[in-house]
């Protein structure tokens, strides 16, 4: 929910969902996704332990 967190995660070769509770949605549009709230992503576990997340909401990347 910040441009700082975006960027680390970014630096660090993350792909990033970014949240925009605090901060508005242009401080965030480097983020890989901006979703409206967390309640948008869905996420599964595969059996060999991996996360797959999907969007369920819009994506207000522009």
């Amino acid at each position: 929910d910040a441009a700082a967190g975006v960027e680390a995660g970014l630096a660090a070769g993350a792909q990033v969902i970014a949240v925009p509770t605090s901060h508005p949605v242009h401080e965030l549009e480097r983020a890989t996704a901006i979703v409206p709230r967390l309640a948008d992503l869905q996420v599964t576990v595969t059996p060999d332990a991996a996360m797959r997340l999907r969007l369920s909401g819009p994506n207000l990347k522009a």
